[in-house]
């Protein structure tokens, strides 16, 4: 029978004193960046409350969105191990809090907490496994079907709409906002529902 890995919330609420003292919660506004891409710093972060985007700076200046990420999800840590710097920005959409981990502190943590290296492990896992189906979307689907997938993961189960602004869309999607307007009056000529 398979166990379930436990959430990041109950690792971080069953933290020992030692470690969870040395753990530092920052607050952003919208638009802030959490993290800067190309920038060295020695920590891992757990979004504890709030949405932030990843996104990556190409050389031509455009941002490319790789992630949405929401409460309880942890980032920065693949830089820890192959001791690089910062791949991406992450830039908060909403208010957020964060937690920061000094890469010493993660390492001591990880030696005391195996809840935590499973976690770590089933989240490195579940990231490869979203990038791969990434970059085989972007070669093999048309902007419209990546469109329609984005809609369902993230539109609002409750009022079907996409809570996203049309630069963040095309963002994710690596095109143009002008893009997204088409895609938008295409899908609303279809009969979809108002996006």
């Amino acid at each position: 029978m398979k166990e379930s890995i436990i959430s990041l919330n109950d690792i971080y609420n069953s933290c020992h004193k030692s470690i969870k003292s040395k753990l530092k919660t920052l607050e952003f506004l919208p638009g802030e960046l959490i993290v800067k891409q190309d920038e060295p710093h020695n920590f891992a972060c757990v979004l504890i409350e709030g949405i932030a985007k990843i996104s990556v700076m190409t050389e031509e200046g455009k941002s490319i969105v790789v992630s949405i990420i929401r409460d309880w999800e942890l980032f920065g840590e693949t830089e820890l191990f192959n001791e690089s710097t910062k791949e991406f920005d992450v830039e908060a959409i909403t208010c957020c809090k964060v937690v920061m981990i000094d890469k010493e502190v993660l390492f001591e943590w990880l030696e005391a907490d195996f809840n935590l290296v499973q976690y770590m492990l089933s989240q490195l896992s579940r990231k490869l496994n979203e990038s791969a189906k990434t970059v085989v979307a972007n070669t093999l689907y048309t902007l419209e079907y990546r469109f329609s997938i984005l809609l369902y993961s993230y539109c609002n189960k409750k009022n079907g709409k996409l809570e996203m602004d049309k630069e963040l869309v095309a963002q994710f999607l690596g095109t143009t906002v002008r893009s997204v307007n088409r895609l938008i009056e295409n899908f609303e000529k279809k009969k979809f529902n108002k996006i």
